[in-house]
Order: structure tokens, then C-alpha cells, then sequence
């Protein structure tokens, strides 16, 4: 079922690309930094710490939908694979500039 998900959400972005998505990676790079002033203090483990503060929050939740998802229907399990792909699926149209 991954690999349907997988081709699933490339056939959308060929599609129709939504544009907002650059505003949603701009509040994630926002979020990202906070939480690097906040946690990292020069040293490998708070960079770790940083990484993993950054990280796990928004991936625990993506695998507890899909959990809950997946539980009702297997169905709704892959569409929400397919949905978190597409938003996420790097967009080739936006203007990025280097960190």
C-alpha cells in the first residue's frame, strides 16, 4: 500500500502543485530555528537534542492519525499516506535561499 500512496501523491504533484506550501515550509524553517536558539548550545548531544525536539513532534503525530486512520479503515490509512507525500513532496516551482 506504500508504494500506491508513493505514486499517488507524485501523479498529484503532477497535477496540480498547491502554492502555500512554501508558506507552510517557511513556518517549519521558523519553528526549526526557534527551537535550535532555544536547545543548541554548540556541543553534538544539544545539537541531537535540537534535532530530535524538532523532528519527533510533527512525525509522532503524522504516525498517531495514520494509527487512527488506518484502525477505522485501511482506506483512509493510505489517503492520509497519500495527503502527508503530497504536502510534504518537495515543490520544484519555490524561490528557496540557503539557510
Amino acid at each position: 500500500m506504500n508504494i500506491i500512496a508513493i505514486l499517488a501523491a507524485l501523479g498529484l504533484e503532477q497535477w496540480h502543485a498547491f502554492h502555500w506550501r512554501v508558506a507552510m515550509e517557511g513556518l517549519f524553517i521558523r519553528y526549526a530555528r526557534g527551537v535550535e536558539r532555544k536547545l543548541n548550545d554548540g556541543t553534538p548531544q544539544h545539537g541531537l537534542v535540537a534535532t530530535l525536539a524538532t523532528v519527533a513532534p510533527p512525525a509522532v503525530l503524522a504516525a498517531v492519525v495514520f494509527l487512527a486512520l488506518d484502525a477505522a479503515h485501511p482506506l483512509l490509512g493510505l489517503l492520509w499516506n497519500v495527503a502527508a507525500l503530497y504536502l510534504l513532496s518537495p515543490d520544484d516551482n519555490s524561490t528557496r535561499q540557503p539557510a
